[in-house]
């Protein structure tokens, strides 16, 4: 389904509805693009987002912080609903950069989590003070280690975000077999609500295991889920990850959504895929790390219900990045 051939009355009347309850799943650059535009239609919009981020700064504050989450892709989430027009003095509350790259979200986020002993307190408090109606949750409120065993020879386990970096094979071989988290822990009770009470569903663009997938590894997300009567939708990545993610086609991120999630539906309700051309320099950078644009394969038709196709992406800084579009044909879909 080419979504561009939508006429302007009905995009009009489509985009009118407003009072629907959106979850986006996510975390990063990926979720924060999608949510910079959705904002605009869907006002009820809720971010579920990984808490298991022990990379870069995140990471530093989880080592001071024994029993702090990662706060890093929820300081994200925050500002990714903030105005333009905030005035300057609360907007540095979040994203304020310190001469060692920190962002001052990530300090005031830990700071309120180690006097209150609570992040969802803690994310609603910073919120408030930066005038963020919308829900910004994290999946869970304990910390824990995203951890993952590996194919090829006798598989190795990795415990920890940073080491799916070191996963390197020219042919692919060596990729993800499974995914869990060290310790378990449970799905936040408001996290769970959210899912529960959706119209839509949808597993935004991202960093595969570590902010996405990550999300369904709670206990207590596949209940949730399967309790909501909410259409789920994905929107694919642009481009494959040539460690994460290796020759990944549009039918792999369905079929590894559905198996971690515990969908009870054989089905997703609705996949969005780039059909727009990247440009051959930046199709030859990405080629460099064995990373290549994301196909629509002949499997996909048969674990959807919609397929909508359009040209989603933009170039930013050398980088492929969902534009605009994607954000409105999800609005739009019905």
């Amino acid at each position: 389904m080419d979504t561009m051939c939508v006429e302007d009355s009905t995009l009009k009347k489509k985009l009118a509805r407003v009072d629907e309850r959106i979850v986006e799943i996510g975390g990063g650059t990926g979720l924060v693009r999608v949510n910079g535009e959705l904002k605009k239609y869907r006002p009820y919009t809720t971010l579920l987002q990984t808490s298991f981020d022990r990379g870069g700064h995140s990471g530093d504050l989880c080592d001071m912080m024994s029993d702090l989450i990662g706060v890093g892709d929820c300081r994200r989430g925050i500002e990714s609903f903030m105005a333009d027009d905030l005035p300057q003095e609360r907007r540095a509350l979040l994203d304020f950069v310190f001469p060692d790259g920190t962002k001052s979200g990530n300090y005031n986020l830990a700071a309120i989590t180690g006097r209150t002993k609570d992040p969802l307190r803690a994310i609603r408090t910073l919120s408030e003070i930066v005038d963020v109606k919308n829900s910004v949750v994290p999946i869970s409120s304990k910390p824990s280690w995203l951890s993952a065993i590996t194919t090829g020879g006798n598989g190795s386990k990795l415990r920890g975000e940073h080491l799916f970096d070191t996963l390197s094979s020219s042919d692919g071989s060596k990729k993800i077999r499974m995914m869990y988290l060290d310790p378990t822990v449970s799905i936040n009770e408001e996290a769970a609500q959210a899912l529960v009470n959706a119209d839509k569903i949808i597993f935004c663009p991202g960093s595969w295991w570590g902010s996405i997938i990550a999300n369904t590894l709670v206990d207590g997300f596949g209940k949730a889920i399967n309790q909501s009567k909410a259409k789920i939708g994905l929107v694919t990545n642009l481009i494959s990850n040539g460690r994460e993610t290796p020759n990944y086609k549009a039918s792999d991120f369905v079929l590894d959504i559905l198996k971690y999630s515990k969908l009870k539906k054989t089905k997703l309700d609705a996949v969005f895929c780039n059909t727009g051309v990247i440009r051959k320099k930046i199709r030859e950078k990405y080629a460099k790390e064995n990373s290549f644009p994301v196909e629509i394969d002949d499997k996909l038709s048969k674990l959807v219900h919609q397929i909508f196709t359009g040209k989603y992406v933009e170039i930013n800084k050398n980088h492929a990045r969902h534009n605009d579009q994607v954000a409105i044909d999800i609005a739009t879909w019905c």
